[in-house]
């Protein structure tokens, strides 16, 4: 099991511009995956080891709407415009 404080991670900007998500913290290298969800649950798209050499993650085609982004047991709402 990976232990990391998740109040530690940081995502922004919120409300999301150009597909870009930025994330920060100091146990960005722990988490093993990062998934984005519809508001309705559907999966849009995921990320294994999405911070082994970036701190941004780029969404691909995903329209503007209020999205989940789970990782590590965290959920945290974000907006794509």
């Amino acid at each position: 099991t990976v232990e990391y404080n998740r109040n530690s991670i940081k995502i922004y900007p919120n409300p999301v511009k150009n597909n870009l998500i930025y994330f920060s913290g100091n146990d960005l290298d722990k988490i093993e995956k990062v998934e984005i969800y519809s508001i309705t649950g559907a999966l849009v798209q995921r990320f294994d080891a999405p911070f082994k050499e970036r701190n941004v993650l780029v969404l691909n085609k995903v329209p503007k709407g209020v999205y989940l982004v789970k990782y590590q047991g965290s959920t945290s709402k974000i907006i794509v415009e």
